[in-house]
């Protein structure tokens, strides 16, 4: 078990720069890999812990930006005050530091620095456009016959099934694998 959440370790982008030609990407991969090894193994000195998500997700009214810096992590989201939790003392996030005076310095520190890595209201915007372009294609698409996107395979049940008619060694026969030639009926005591 890791001492801290991990939540996506790209190792295909790690291994791209490996594949260049100069020694320099080389060498830059092995420290950036190796870098990657020791946060798997908890070792927690001589690297940033810091965890930056965007959740976006449908029923949200703005983007929610979350920093995690250490054990402090911060969300900022403009339709709510912000939150900052201690995750070492409080995992289950109970205590909103925001609300106590001794953290209010650092809780502007941390929202100044999510506000300087994103910008909310772009952000904002970019989403909504996205969803108005979504919508103006869903009642574009539900004029007239609305194409079905699923597979469906044509099959004829006439040749599914045992049929009256057929003989059931003779079905089985072209069922099996690898096929072989049926053999001439046998009628020994029709002469």
């Amino acid at each position: 078990m890791l001492p801290y959440g991990v939540i996506h370790l790209q190792i295909p982008t790690l291994s791209k720069p490996y594949f260049r030609t100069t020694e320099e990407h080389r060498s830059e991969f092995h420290l950036r890999f190796r870098d990657r090894l020791r946060k798997l193994r908890g070792e927690r000195d001589e690297w940033n812990n810091e965890v930056m998500v965007e959740f976006t997700a449908e029923g949200t009214f703005a983007p929610a930006l979350i920093l995690r810096q250490g054990a402090y992590k911060y969300v900022y989201c403009e339709t709510d005050p912000g939150m900052m939790y201690d995750l070492e003392n409080d995992p289950h996030e109970l205590n909103n530091l925001c609300e106590d005076p001794a953290f209010s310095d650092r809780a502007k520190a941390v929202e100044a620095e999510v506000l300087k890595r994103w910008d909310p209201v772009t952000l904002k915007e970019d989403i909504i456009a996205s969803q108005q372009r979504r919508h103006f294609l869903q009642k574009t698409m539900q004029a007239g016959a609305a194409p079905m996107w699923d597979f469906q395979p044509f099959q004829d049940a006439s040749k599914q099934y045992l049929r009256s008619g057929n003989s059931p060694t003779h079905v089985k026969g072209l069922a099996r694998f690898p096929f072989v030639s049926p053999k001439p009926p046998d009628y020994p005591r029709a002469e």
